[in-house]
């Protein structure tokens, strides 16, 4: 899920890193800033209500984040993510072959 605020008295990128969650902000211009939450498909599909998921996430995942003094400037936005797979390795002594990518997730938010 991601969002853009305003009041964040942010200059530096932040990176947060849990088990089983992330979250950070990255300044943007005039004022904004990106703030996102990333988690585990079915925790976000299983809410209903995404602006109290997002808040209650980034309370958890990144608690030395402040939120209360910012507001929002349009929706937020997020999906629940794609089903995916690891390939197992290919040619000489396991090594990776190099491949170009030939798939991509398609989100409801960006088609």
């Amino acid at each position: 899920m991601l969002g853009y605020l305003f009041g964040l008295d942010r200059h530096a990128y932040q990176w947060h890193y849990s088990l089983g969650a992330t979250a950070g902000v990255i300044p943007t211009n005039d004022g904004l800033a990106c703030v996102w939450a990333g988690m585990a498909g079915h925790w976000f599909a299983s809410h209903t209500r995404p602006a109290a998921l997002f808040g209650e996430f980034i309370a958890w995942a990144a608690s030395d984040l402040d939120l209360s003094a910012s507001r929002q400037s349009g929706p937020l936005r997020g999906f629940p993510g794609a089903p995916c797979f690891v390939r197992e390795s290919r040619g000489p002594a396991g090594r990776w072959s190099a491949m170009p990518a030939t798939s991509r997730i398609r989100s409801p938010h960006t088609e």
